[in-house]
């Protein structure tokens, strides 16, 4: 940001408010993007922008965004493929059901593990106690 502040000087009674409102206005954003815009912004390479004035707080982050998604392209959603047929069956219907049941099942095991952790803390501790339970049975045959 340093650079953009050098390239378009800013009023020195307004520099602190407008480097917090610059910062807002790139949050969130990587800071490889971020330096990219920067530069990109100060050579005018942005045809938006006209570089007679200093770049808005959108500008900004309008060119962080443009830089973000060369360095990071967004995902495209899956779409199923266009020959797809969705089975509605009694046996696929069947299969679904189960699917849901087991996978209630396989959570609610989850969640009860979990409850199990949180009272006792130190999950070493109860591995640690039931294996001398088991040697000391070992050693009392």
């Amino acid at each position: 940001m340093r650079l953009l502040f050098t390239a378009f000087p800013i009023e020195r009674s307004n520099a602190s408010s407008a480097a917090a409102t610059y910062l807002i206005a790139v949050e969130g954003y990587s800071l490889p993007a971020i330096k990219k815009a920067v530069i990109r912004l100060i050579r005018g390479e942005f045809d938006w922008f006209k570089g007679h004035f200093p770049p808005t707080t959108a500008q900004v982050s309008r060119a962080c965004r443009h830089c973000e998604d060369l360095i990071a392209p967004p995902r495209q959603l899956a779409l199923p493929a266009p020959d797809y047929t969705r089975d509605d069956s009694p046996a696929a219907l069947a299969r679904r059901r189960a699917f849901i049941k087991q996978w209630r099942l396989n959570r609610l095991a989850q969640e009860n593990a979990a409850d199990d952790n949180e009272a006792n803390p130190n999950p070493i501790h109860s591995v640690v106690v039931s294996t001398s339970r088991k040697f000391a049975k070992l050693s009392s045959d």
